[in-house]
C-alpha cells in the first residue's frame, strides 16, 4: 500500500524476479546478468492482470505489513 495504487512488488528473491521479468517479456538478458542488477522490481496493475489471465493458478496476490508496523496491536491504544 505504501508503494501508491496498483503498485506491485514481488516477494522472493532474484530467481522470482527474473522469472517474473522474463514471462512479460521485460528482460533480455539471462539470469546471472540479473543477479548484479540490484533495482528493485515494480509490477503495475495491467502486467499483474496479463500474468493472472496467463497463469491464473500459478500468482497469488497478498497484502503484507511493513517491518515497522510488524508489532502493532490496535487494541493497545
Amino acid at each position: 500500500m505504501e508503494l501508491g495504487k496498483s503498485i506491485y512488488t514481488i516477494a522472493g528473491g532474484k530467481a522470482e524476479e527474473y522469472t517474473v521479468q522474463k514471462l512479460l517479456g521485460k528482460t533480455k538478458g539471462d539470469y546471472y546478468q540479473t543477479l548484479s542488477d540490484h533495482t528493485p522490481v515494480f509490477l503495475y496493475r495491467p502486467e499483474v492482470s496479463e500474468l493472472l489471465r496467463l497463469f491464473h493458478s500459478l500468482f497469488v496476490i497478498a497484502f503484507g505489513v511493513p517491518k515497522e508496523l510488524s508489532d502493532y496491536d490496535p487494541k493497545r491504544d
